[in-house]
């Protein structure tokens, strides 16, 4: 019974003590209503992200666009995925791919050289010799295309073609990016191209989140640790039978182990 009387002298202290706990118990909590209700809209984005097809359209600078649902990931689903391999200090943002199709109908003026026809190819029947070629360039704004063709000819009865050297050259710049409605919390990837005649056949999204269990694998639960902070405590005086508050500094210095479990924060 005396023992309970000393006790509660320190009945502000025991009240704070309680409230502290209460207070960070409140808080845990809303934080893991809180995670619970962003994983639960994830989910739901990632089931539209599924289902989606890609759609595009012209913009009025004459542009392909397409878009779709991307999906939201966190680090470990985005690397088995798309197979990326977990690096240390460092965290994967974002992810896209796309797959194009170009269906081009070209018209090319086409210029003949000829070369003039010697005594021997005369003798051999050949009437007219020479080459055909064409030779085109286009820009698109940020995309180009070059193409050419070179092929050499000659005529005795017949014309005659010989093999041809063909190029092609394209330049083709696209621009992806992924945007959040801030209403919904849905996320979009966006694909864009100047280039002409072309198709987004596929396209693909990813969010990459930050993800505290992914920066936690990388942590150590052994180590030699130094602590050096305020203390406060309760001790009892055997010799006045009380106990007395003690409030000093604490310097440790020695092996520590904490395992992941109790790890906390990001």
């Amino acid at each position: 019974m005396e023992l309970l009387k000393k006790i509660w002298k320190f009945k502000d202290y025991i009240l704070l003590g309680v409230i502290i706990l209460l207070i960070m118990s409140c808080v845990n909590t809303c934080n893991n209503n809180s995670d619970l209700q962003r994983d639960i809209n994830r989910q739901h984005n990632n089931i539209a992200a599924i289902t989606d097809s890609l759609k595009q359209y012209k913009d009025e600078l004459g542009r392909t666009i397409a878009e779709k649902h991307a999906f939201q990931l966190t680090q470990q689903e985005l690397m088995d995925s798309v197979g990326l391999l977990k690096k240390k200090n460092y965290e994967y943002l974002s992810y896209t791919k796309t797959q194009m199709g170009i269906h081009d109908t070209l018209v090319i003026p086409t210029e003949i050289e000829r070369i003039r026809v010697d005594t021997i190819l005369l003798a051999q029947g050949v009437t007219d010799t020479g080459y055909i070629r064409f030779n085109k360039s286009d820009v698109f704004g940020n995309s180009s295309r070059t193409i050419g063709m070179e092929m050499k000819y000659y005529v005795d009865s017949l014309l005659h073609t010989g093999d041809v050297n063909f190029s092609l050259n394209q330049n083709i710049f696209v621009e992806t990016w992924l945007e959040r409605n801030t209403k919904s919390g849905e996320t979009f990837v966006t694909l864009r191209t100047d280039y002409p005649n072309i198709t987004f056949n596929s396209g693909m999204g990813i969010q990459a989140l930050s993800d505290g269990n992914y920066e936690k694998s990388f942590r150590k639960s052994k180590g030699i640790g130094l602590a050096i902070g305020p203390s406060v405590g309760f001790g009892y005086d055997l010799y006045n039978h009380r106990l007395v508050p003690n409030v000093g500094l604490n310097l440790t210095i020695g092996f520590t182990y904490t395992p992941k479990i109790f790890q906390w924060g990001k």
